[in-house]
């Protein structure tokens, strides 16, 4: 019995992409029923099959393009191939995420200090000294440190904050409560870096 090895491989890119489809079908009809009726479940349901997308997508994409190659591959084979081109997108993740995140916790951590270091000032009632504020920018230039967008407009509104309470503009109290108020959410945006949603390109991106 004579098998058309074109016919097969070209019947397997058809079930691939059978199954994204499918797949995105479950996505939007999962996201309907999140948003009329939300809960951790549906919440947990909705990454999962977004996940479970982006991965069928990419590596059918990489197969496509680079790996499957010829006509005569093996259902193991072709397994072997979406496996690796997994395994390589997962490890473009880790290399580009990584970094990016590494330099974002920097920026954090710079901030935070900064911010303990004013409330310290505030605590006692004590005016913070023209080069601390200064540091806020030059301290992170003679680390090394790069501010991402949303860092920068923290790093402005420290400043002006910092000025305004020297210049009795605004009650040590209200001082005090404005540095707490953005060192729990430096503490969060550092702890969400750490989330395993985070190695997803898609649910960053609905994120």
């Amino acid at each position: 019995m004579n098998i058309d090895l074109k016919k097969v491989r070209i019947h397997r890119g058809l079930l691939m992409l059978y199954i994204i489809i499918c797949t995105f079908i479950c996505l939007i009809v999962v996201t309907i029923v999140r948003k009329k009726k939300p809960s951790a479940s549906l919440q947990f349901l909705t990454h999962t099959i977004l996940y479970l997308f982006e991965i069928l997508v990419v590596t059918f994409l990489i197969n496509k393009w680079f790996l499957d190659i010829g006509e005569d591959l093996s259902s193991i084979d072709t397994l072997k191939n979406y496996v690796f081109a997994y395994t390589i997108y997962q490890l473009f993740l880790l290399i580009t995420f990584k970094l990016k995140d590494s330099l974002d916790i920097d920026a954090y951590t710079s901030l935070k200090y900064l911010i303990d270091m004013y409330q310290l000032y505030g605590e006692f009632n004590e005016k913070i000294p023209e080069n601390l504020i200064a540091k806020v920018k030059d301290g992170a230039n003679d680390l090394g440190i790069v501010y991402n967008a949303k860092v920068l407009k923290e790093v402005k509104t420290l400043e002006n904050l910092a000025r305004d309470y020297n210049s009795d503009k605004i009650s040590t109290e209200m001082f005090r409560f404005y540095l707490k108020q953005r060192s729990i959410n430096i503490d969060l945006g550092t702890k969400t870096v750490s989330y395993a949603w985070m190695n997803s390109v898609l649910i960053r991106w609905v994120k």
